[in-house]
């Protein structure tokens, strides 16, 4: 089977904000083009045109929604998700209000650390409106998962990750997909949403695409999924 090619990675809880948890969500992609058909598939026969957001709903996007879940569960041999919880209060203790993109940082690198197994020489995708300015995560990510984390470990050094690229959600519906199940996730674990919303992310665990198998509850005491 090929290797993870593509990863699209998205975060829901921000930190520092009265939210139970952060989320950090990572889409792993062997095949691009089998996801963004069915995508582009339940678009057309609703006739749909905006992104795929979570924290929006209507009728129709409930419809929407609905039809893409169940249509890219069709297809998981071409994808993985993964998402990783923190609570809120191990963020605090950790990072300052104005450090949250060291926050994003870490927490991306730790979910990618103990989830690379069959990645290989990935492009990484981040919605380039999480990025700020004084922000290194583009090269801090490459740095770790290539040198770092072997280094420490003690391990064969292999190139996991080519490169981290921003990327507009407007311009990928895979980003989007990535925003839709994190959503679900913060869902899951217990963030007050709406009936609609409620009923996305039921779907989306139905079909196994969110769950305890692909959540890491991460605790200070547990450096392990």
């Amino acid at each position: 089977m090929n290797p993870f090619r593509f990863i699209y990675q998205d975060e829901s809880g921000d930190v520092g904000r009265a939210q139970e948890f952060f989320i950090v969500g990572l889409l792993l992609v062997r095949e691009r083009e089998p996801l963004w058909n069915a995508i582009q598939q339940a678009r057309d026969a609703h006739h749909y045109a905006n992104e795929l957001h979570f924290d929006k709903i209507s009728s129709l996007r409930l419809r929407v929604y609905t039809q893409v879940l169940t249509d890219i569960a069709q297809l998981v041999s071409r994808f993985r998700f993964e998402a990783l919880a923190v609570a809120r209060p191990a963020v605090e203790r950790a990072f300052s209000p104005h450090q949250r993109h060291l926050a994003y940082n870490y927490f991306t690198k730790l979910l990618l650390e103990h989830r690379t197994e069959e990645v290989e020489e990935a492009v990484m995708f981040a919605d380039a409106k999480c990025r700020i300015k004084e922000d290194n995560f583009l090269e801090y990510l490459v740095l770790e998962m290539n040198l770092g984390v072997p280094f420490r470990r003690g391990a064969n050094i292999r190139r996991v990750l080519k490169k981290v690229e921003p990327l507009d959600s407007k311009l990928d519906d895979l980003l989007q997909l990535t925003d839709l199940l994190t959503g679900c996730v913060n869902n899951w674990l217990g963030h007050q949403a709406g009936e609609r919303k409620q009923q996305v992310r039921r779907h989306a665990e139905s079909l196994g695409l969110i769950g305890g198998d692909n959540i890491w509850l991460w605790k200070p005491t547990k450096e392990t999924p």
